[in-house]
């Protein structure tokens, strides 16, 4: 009796087995790496050093609604019962060790509970706020040694969480988070 019928299930079975256990290791290093030590703490306006930089939130900003980018356009709204949450911050990357072309941020809103929310740059658009959207720098304007640049950073969160978040962030590679809160 043959069982070559049974090879292709199997080996295909084996395969997803192994896929979704690479997958779920992979998710398991980066939340572990997101949440290793406990991050510093610091107030809006309060001047820190992180990742080789002097950073500074300007504002942690909360509203249904957000002026446009373009002038003349209506408000940004989220959805119904969602708050947008728009953080300003400048950096001024002041260690000579930093490989500017290399610098990578991760950033979060994070409430008391635990919750966590990534940046929305892509699901809400338009409103206005700083060309930079990443520590990297953008296009038009890259990140320079010793110069301030600000990033402008967009969220989207259900209302009720509104005034009980704080930002994260952290440089890749270049030690703990820091949270500002107001």
């Amino acid at each position: 009796m043959s069982r070559g019928w049974r090879s292709p299930p199997l080996a295909f079975a084996a395969a997803l087995l192994l896929a979704l256990l690479v997958t779920g290791g992979q998710g398991y290093l980066y939340q572990a790496r997101r949440s290793t030590g406990r991050p510093a703490v610091a107030r809006v306006g309060q001047t820190v050093a992180v990742g080789g930089a002097q950073v500074v939130v300007r504002s942690i900003q909360e509203a249904a609604e957000l002026p446009a980018q373009d002038a003349g356009s209506p408000p940004v709204h989220g959805p119904p019962g969602s708050l947008l949450v728009l953080v300003t911050w400048e950096q001024t990357v002041v260690d000579p060790a930093v490989d500017l072309g290399a610098r990578y941020c991760d950033t979060a809103l994070v409430a008391d509970d635990g919750t966590t929310w990534d940046e929305e740059s892509d699901a809400v658009t338009g409103v206005r706020r700083p060309a930079a959207l990443t520590c990297s720098g953008s296009d038009d304007r890259p990140l320079v040694r010793g110069e301030p640049q600000e990033v402008g950073q967009l969220y989207l969160i259900p209302a009720a969480y509104g005034p009980r978040v704080r930002w994260r962030l952290s440089v890749v590679d270049h030690g703990p988070a820091v949270e500002f809160a107001r």
